[in-house]
């Protein structure tokens, strides 16, 4: 079921600012035929830069659509392809898959992201004997490629005064939360709130925030100053110094209504306690 189904059955109506008039538009990435793109809606008044890297994350995206119902600010970008997790572009006659969180780096990086998928999915056929380092060269180059126009995109809005950067996510029970999003070696500062399901948490690069936030209650992860790279956005974000919160709840797989409505009215109110920060 692709999102605008899924949306529907979640009961999406028409949110004033979402209009074309506001100025919605798509922007092509990659290979043409392939048909990756970025959809754009703005509400039509500056605010938070809402973006969803992953085409399955359906509440993410209702959550902010009910946010503007009675607070259109902002603008909210989502990646689409298929409406499913991982994006793909054809190249050397195969179908290659990748992260759309992990390509935002330079393509060594992004290929070892590209690798850690195999062979799961990164490669269709699964021609492995013939896939070797060059083409896996290449495959890393193609997609840097394409989250370097991404950040373009997420950087003209940043440049209309529009912000902070905001990641939504969502996740399936138990896959992750506040406390297993970073190792314990990486020594993160964490806050657990008090009877809030932990897989319903902010993720932030700067102290201020995680102070904010815990004040007011949320589960939230300060991500630590020292951390390998791995193509997220929110360790570019980071290392460029661009403000920047992961708003992370369930349910991935939100075709049950009865299911997801319970972390869909917590992520929308999470939006609501991001916005009072601003």
């Amino acid at each position: 079921m692709r999102r605008r189904e899924v949306l529907n059955l979640l009961g999406a109506l028409p949110v004033g600012g979402l209009s074309a008039a506001a100025g919605e538009h798509s922007v092509l990435l990659g290979n043409p035929a392939d048909k990756l793109k970025l959809v754009v809606r703005d509400s039509g008044q500056p605010g938070p830069l809402y973006f969803v890297p992953h085409d399955d994350e359906n509440i993410a995206v209702r959550a902010v659509e009910r946010w503007w119902q009675s607070r259109p600010s902002g603008v909210l970008i989502e990646l689409q392809q298929t409406g499913r997790r991982y994006i793909y572009q054809h190249l050397g006659g195969r179908r290659l898959w990748c992260d759309p969180n992990r390509m935002y780096s330079e393509p060594r990086v992004v290929a070892a992201q590209i690798t850690a998928l195999r062979p799961k999915c990164a490669v269709v056929p699964p021609a492995a004997a013939s896939f070797g380092p060059t083409d896996l060269d290449l495959a890393g180059t193609h997609f840097a490629r394409i989250g370097a126009q991404v950040l373009a995109t997420l950087g003209e809005w940043l440049g209309r005064s529009y912000g902070p950067l905001v990641g939504l996510h969502n996740n399936t029970d138990g896959s992750l939360n506040v406390r297993s999003v970073f190792k314990r070696s990486e020594k993160p500062a964490v806050y657990r709130a008090t009877g809030a399901d932990p897989d319903d948490f902010f993720l932030v690069t700067e102290a201020g925030d995680f102070d904010a936030l815990r004040t007011l209650g949320f589960n939230v992860v300060l991500q630590p100053a020292r951390i390998a790279d791995d193509g997220s956005l929110s360790v570019w974000a980071a290392r460029n110094r661009v403000r920047y919160f992961n708003v992370e709840a369930q349910h991935r797989d939100c075709l049950d209504y009865d299911r997801a409505r319970g972390h869909l009215d917590y992520q929308t109110r999470m939006l609501r306690a991001l916005e009072s920060l601003l």
